[in-house]
């Protein structure tokens, strides 16, 4: 007749078989991370190139860490996306506008320019708190900011 061990005995024993093999590993991976530091330089590194079908090579590529920080604007802009999106930054196209040659471009600028104006006074005729007053005059010796600019010349 087999005795079997009880349901206590394994669920005892579980926990320490994982433990024991937690550390095997650590102690196995930690060998072969004293070998690399002891033969660190001896041979070139290997440059790994992205391959969809590698997936050791994605944390490589291009930085996907990056990714869960910036958001999609980095995945769209990612050189590995097929669909190569540009960035696009608030008040781009009107910078492009701006510092370009083109009298079409040119006139258009000074459109929207005009435009935001309009739209500005009529909030302002609104909203009357939104205006800034600039009826404070701090003396030379309170004012932080030229404080910092001469430090900054100081510096330099």
């Amino acid at each position: 007749m087999q005795e079997r061990l009880s349901k206590r005995v394994v669920w005892l024993a579980l926990p320490w078989l994982t433990v024991a093999l937690v550390l095997g590993l650590l102690w196995h991976s930690e060998r072969i991370d004293t070998e690399a530091l002891a033969a660190r330089g001896a041979r070139e590194a290997v440059e790994r190139k992205f391959s969809p079908l590698d997936p050791g090579s994605w944390t490589e590529a291009g930085g996907t860490s990056r990714w869960f920080g910036e958001g999609v604007e980095s995945v769209m802009t990612w050189k590995h996306n097929p669909w190569r999106r540009e960035r696009v930054h608030l008040g781009q196209r009107l910078l492009q506008l701006r510092d370009s040659y083109d009298p079409a471009d040119q006139a258009e600028y000074q459109r929207l320019k005009k435009l935001g104006r309009e739209w500005q006074e009529r909030l302002l005729e609104r909203y009357p708190e939104l205006a800034l007053s600039m009826d404070k005059d701090v003396p030379e010796e309170k004012n932080a900011f030229l404080k910092l600019m001469a430090l900054f010349k100081e510096i330099d």
